[in-house]
């Protein structure tokens, strides 16, 4: 005869609303770049904007062996210049933050602390 009939499942709860928001917040927050906006007029305060692009989101952080350098806002492109030479299959690292970020500023804005960096300690 027929195997054990198997109770149907009642759906997985979702999780609170706040707790999704948060997740998301952080999923866009690890992966845009500060861009430059265009220079100001004359007096006025430099401004940026948090920007997911694609493809360069995809870029992952390496502090010493990165091969790839933003080249900073040209028009309205964005683009990501070789260093080096980069082989086929080889896996494209920028700075995140320049190099220039702190441990503390890391975990803020990446979600994650450089342990290959000069600064490894962290503020809490």
């Amino acid at each position: 005869g027929p195997g054990p009939q198997v109770a149907p499942q009642p759906p997985p709860q979702p999780q609170s609303v706040e707790s999704e928001l948060v997740w998301a917040r952080w999923a866009v927050l690890s992966r845009v770049l500060t861009v430059q906006d265009r220079l100001p007029p004359t007096g006025a305060p430099p401004g940026s904007r948090k920007l997911l692009i694609p493809l360069v989101d995809m870029c992952n952080h390496h502090l010493t062996k990165w091969n790839g350098v933003p080249s900073g806002r040209i028009g309205a492109d964005l683009k990501i210049v070789a260093a080096r030479d980069v082989r086929a299959g080889e896996q494209v690292c920028i700075q995140y933050g320049g190099g220039m970020l702190s441990s503390d500023r890391m975990l803020a804005e990446y979600g994650f602390v450089d342990t290959t960096g000069a600064q490894r300690e962290l503020d809490v």
